[in-house]
């Protein structure tokens, strides 16, 4: 992911990647924040879903929000479940 300020100056942040399943409804309970860098550059993030004891079931829909900050632009060039 890429983030970029749109008056260019880097920032630290934190994204936040919230998940359903056929068991537990999207909620503040079945999320999971990291942190992130907005500089411009690729960075590559792994949020070890599967590990956490809240995945419970099948995930049947995941929202990211990649940043706190307005004014960002922001690239995702893929997303990869294991």
């Amino acid at each position: 992911m890429k983030l970029r300020r749109e008056d260019g100056q880097a920032f630290q942040d934190s994204a936040q990647l919230f998940w359903s399943t056929t068991r537990l409804p999207e909620s503040e309970a079945t999320s999971e924040r990291f942190p992130v860098t907005g500089d411009g550059q690729w960075h590559e993030y792994q949020i070890p879903v599967s590990l956490t004891p809240r995945r419970r079931g099948i995930l049947t829909r995941l929202r990211l929000d990649p940043t706190n900050q307005s004014g960002v632009m922001v690239e995702v060039d893929s997303i990869c479940l294991k």
